[in-house]
């Protein structure tokens, strides 16, 4: 599944520690790859998606 995700993001392989400290935001993913009301989780399935003006992913950039 991580294989996908950073496929989609266009991640360029970094070290195991480094991915596992990428954040993706709420934005990259559809309603439907939530379950649950009040307590929104990711489905195992989930696999976030980029659009055009997406920002690197890669970036510390806290605003997106």
């Amino acid at each position: 599944m991580r294989n996908k995700w950073m496929q989609n993001l266009t991640l360029k392989p970094h070290t195991k520690d480094e991915i596992n400290k990428l954040r993706i935001c709420y934005k990259h993913f559809y309603d439907s790859d939530y379950s649950g009301i009040e307590n929104r989780r990711l489905t195992r399935v989930a696999v976030p998606f980029m659009t055009e003006n997406s920002p690197d992913p890669s970036s510390n950039n806290s605003s997106h």
